[in-house]
């Protein structure tokens, strides 16, 4: 039995899920990576309505571990996310305020105003899932890069979107081979890139090789385990 299929993604459940399911599938993954990587630090840029951070956030809470989450967003939506007014912040600062606020805190800011409050090589796991324009990702890449630690994790978020105002899949094509990386392509895709000079992407002693199909079957099963609950309208917190 391969190593990956012990792991604590194997019995996940979130507590938290929202009616957008996009990123549902990847929340196996996030389990696992707070699991073997041990973070003192989680940023995410890009919150909405909580789907990914509180992923983050429940794993880090279940694991007992002696982490911080950052999530930051201006909450007002874009272009492709659509729009929003003040009410979706409150309803997520609320659901944080009660379930995480021992370790959990939002900065309501756009991600450039944010920059200077957190510390180079401070980050183990970056989470970019903003805006989706090539020139958007691009920025919010090479800006944020320098924030995480070495041999720190950082995912995108839509890589397999492709049409004309997604830009996510052309940048994750044009940097991907430049860094230890590992794509999934379901649940509208999510890049990991692995800072360090390495060739293979490693979590927990698991050597994430594009051609070791047993990790891509692995959490495929497991999105679709955690899909058929969070798809259901009564799952849905918001």
């Amino acid at each position: 039995m391969h190593k990956i299929h012990l792991s604590p993604s194997s019995f996940f459940c979130p507590k938290y899920s929202s009616h957008i399911n996009n990123w549902h599938g990847h929340i196996p993954f996030a389990c696992d990576l707070v699991y073997y990587e041990r973070p003192s630090l989680i940023v995410e840029l890009g919150v909405h309505l909580g789907d990914s951070y509180f992923a983050f956030c429940q794993a880090v809470k279940e694991f007992n571990l002696n982490t911080q989450c950052i999530g930051i967003d201006n909450w007002q939506g874009d272009e492709q996310s659509g729009f929003y007014d003040e009410d979706v912040f409150y309803k997520v600062q609320n659901y944080n305020n009660e379930n995480y606020f021992k370790f959990s805190r939002f900065i309501k800011s756009d991600f450039d105003e944010a920059l200077n409050l957190i510390e180079d090589k401070s980050i183990d796991i970056l989470h970019l899932d903003g805006c989706h324009k090539k020139e958007n990702i691009s920025h919010d890449f090479y800006n944020w890069f320098p924030k995480v630690k070495e041999n720190g994790y950082v995912l995108l978020h839509d890589i397999t979107i492709n049409r004309h105002d997604f830009g996510v899949y052309q940048f994750w094509e044009e940097i991907h081979d430049n860094y230890p990386s590992y794509s999934f392509f379901h649940s509208c895709g999510l890049g990991i890139i692995q800072k360090n000079n390495k060739s293979i992407l490693s979590l927990g002693g698991i050597t994430f090789d594009s051609s070791n199909n047993s990790i891509k079957d692995h959490y495929l099963y497991h999105s679709l385990r955690i899909t058929q609950f969070t798809n259901k309208c009564d799952a849905h917190i918001i």
